[in-house]
């Protein structure tokens, strides 16, 4: 069995690692070749091509949609850099960004406000700063802007999307307080055990966390095991974004399962699916293409 490692890149170019920087094995051969009587309503390479996005390779090297047929290593792509971005604007965001990993948060918000007045169009500042009021405990002002990022980017940007649905569970005492930033430090632990027992203990005080299930499905090596963690976070009405991820990791759990059909419809469930955003709708299709050309 032929696997492809995708690592899933950032929403926004040249940017930290995010929530969505795990890596995703997408069987592209024997596990998850489809039955030949089924037959294929797109071209997914083509769908896939109409994206702003850039391929790599480990190197670093541009990967054409060509390049993929029997290819296997580790591809990664991210959004094509805005050429609208102000230089000014772009100064200012990388100054509070410093600022920021400095704790100097007021000179941090200051920074990404100075930049948004510069770029209004620009959703990356108001991103920041909505993540630097959450880290000074203010939630009611991030989930703020976190919605008016959301309403800039309604294709979505980085986790916005889930930020907004777990600063509302917490606001609402359905999880407790602090649920997002927990999963914020999960999401970027290395160790997979250190990860599994954390983010069970998080389970075990707030279960009705689908982007929680997730990660926690991340760290399960077995497929029925990390099935049934994926369905649990999916039973708890996630938010778009993490209902796309957990139906793309369904899907890859279910080709590792040699459930070929019903992987390949929860793909297409998820590039055809008007209310996914561009990052997981841009992985569906990936997988997709990977199918078609490696069939």
């Amino acid at each position: 069995m032929v696997l492809v490692t995708l690592i899933t890149a950032c929403a926004a170019p040249n940017s930290e690692v995010t929530v969505d920087d795990m890596a995703k094995q997408i069987p592209t051969q024997a596990s998850t070749q489809r039955s030949t009587k089924k037959e294929p309503t797109k071209n997914w390479c083509a769908e896939l091509e109409k994206m702003s996005f850039v391929l790599t390779d480990e190197r670093g090297q541009k990967l054409e949609i060509e390049d993929l047929v029997n290819y296997d290593g580790n591809i990664s792509y991210e959004l094509q850099t805005p050429n609208w971005i102000l230089p000014e604007a772009q100064e200012l965001f990388d100054q509070g960004r410093v600022y920021a990993l400095e704790t100097r948060f007021e000179d941090a918000i200051a920074s990404f406000e100075q930049a948004a007045e510069l770029d209004p169009s620009w959703p990356y500042p108001i991103y920041e700063m909505a993540l630097t009021y959450l880290l000074m405990g203010d939630a009611d002002k991030a989930l703020q802007l976190y919605q008016q990022v959301d309403e800039m980017a309604p294709e979505g940007f980085f986790t916005a999307k889930v930020a907004i649905d777990v600063l509302r569970r917490e606001r609402d005492g359905v999880v407790e307080e602090g649920s997002y930033i927990a999963i914020l430090y999960l999401e970027n632990l290395k160790d997979r055990e250190v990860r599994q027992a954390t983010v069970k203990a998080l389970l075990e005080k707030s279960e009705e966390l689908p982007r929680a299930w997730q990660v926690f499905a991340n760290s399960i090596e077995d497929p029925e095991a990390r099935l049934e963690a994926l369905n649990r976070g999916l039973s708890y009405d996630p938010d778009p974004q993490t209902k796309a991820m957990l139906l793309i990791n369904k899907a890859m759990a279910l080709g590792n399962l040699n459930r070929e059909e019903e992987a390949y419809e929860l793909f297409t469930e998820v590039a055809e699916s008007k209310s996914t955003p561009m990052g997981p709708r841009y992985q569906a299709l990936l997988a997709l293409c990977l199918l078609e050309l490696n069939e």
